[in-house]
C-alpha cells in the first residue's frame, strides 16, 4: 500500500531490550531507551471504548486500528504514539495480503490506551 495521501503519522516507540540483573538468561524491556520511528500515511480508526468496574477509580479503555503501509516495522511488545498519547500494542500486527495477486495493501495494527 502506497501511503494515504491524508494519512496520519504515528510514531512506532520500541524499548531497548537489556539484560536482566536478576537473570542472566533473560532481558526486560527499558523504555527510558527507546527508539521512535514515524510511519508516515497511516489511517487511523477507534474500535472501541470500554469502562472496566474497579473501586475508587473510573478507568476507560480505549482500543483503535492503525492502518499502516506494508513495510510498516511494528511488533507486539512495541508502543505507537498516536495524536500525542502512547497507546501499547494489543497481539502481533496483521499483514494483509490478496490471496489471488499476492497484493499485500498494508499492516493493520490494534492498540489500546487506558485511562484513569
Amino acid at each position: 500500500m502506497l501511503p494515504l495521501g491524508n494519512g496520519e503519522v504515528v510514531t512506532r516507540i520500541r524499548a531497548a531490550q537489556v539484560a536482566d540483573r536478576y537473570n542472566p538468561n533473560a532481558v526486560r524491556l527499558d523504555w527510558s531507551m527507546a527508539s521512535r520511528l514515524d510511519l508516515v500515511g497511516c489511517a487511523v480508526a477507534q474500535e472501541s471504548v470500554s469502562e472496566p468496574v474497579t473501586d475508587a477509580r473510573v478507568p476507560a479503555d480505549y482500543v483503535w486500528t492503525v492502518y499502516a503501509p506494508a513495510d510498516a516495522d511494528v511488533k507486539a511488545e512495541d508502543r505507537l504514539e498516536i495524536r500525542g498519547q502512547d497507546f501499547d500494542v494489543i497481539g502481533a500486527p496483521f499483514a494483509w495480503r490478496n490471496p489471488f495477486t499476492g497484493w499485500a495493501p498494508g499492516v493493520a495494527i490494534r492498540c489500546r490506551l487506558r485511562t484513569g
